[in-house]
């Protein structure tokens, strides 16, 4: 299933896709989400049942850097819109179950970067939304850290 898949790894980049003109249509390329472009646009076209191949060849190789985009701030804080953005598609149960789970982390993440800003209102806040999200309970251990 495409979409349990993509819960587990992002199995979709810019260098590692083809696609059929005939199939996927320019729309599926418009309103991309920022940081999260090839995952937003694979959770689309496998919400929308489109048919994907699987080479099991390596096709390209990523480089991870210091100067990478994913370890910029502006790429932190693009994953709790992005969960939103899947979740306003209605997605089946057991895959919108796996999308709140990631929205919870990431607003547990959110709250942890606030914290080390010294945002503790900040931190607070995306700590409720952690805790009060789906499987947000394993979170409640980290409220010590911000009553200290």
């Amino acid at each position: 299933s495409p979409l349990e898949c993509l819960m587990q790894f992002p199995w979709l980049n810019g260098d590692n896709a083809l696609y059929r003109s005939r199939t996927i249509e320019l729309r599926h390329f418009q309103n991309y989400h920022p940081h999260a472009i090839w995952t937003w646009l694979a959770f689309k076209l496998a919400m929308e049942g489109r048919q994907v191949a699987v080479l099991e060849e390596v096709t390209c190789r990523i480089n991870d850097t210091a100067m990478s985009v994913s370890k910029s701030k502006s790429y932190e804080q693009a994953y709790v819109p992005l969960f939103r953005k899947m979740l306003a598609l209605n997605p089946p149960q057991g895959i919108a179950r796996m999308v709140g789970r990631k929205l919870s982390a990431a607003h547990h993440d959110a709250s942890v970067a606030a914290l080390a800003e010294g945002r503790r209102l900040d931190a607070w806040k995306q700590h409720l939304r952690s805790v009060a999200g789906q499987g947000g309970l394993r979170y409640l251990s980290y409220t010590r850290r911000l009553m200290t």
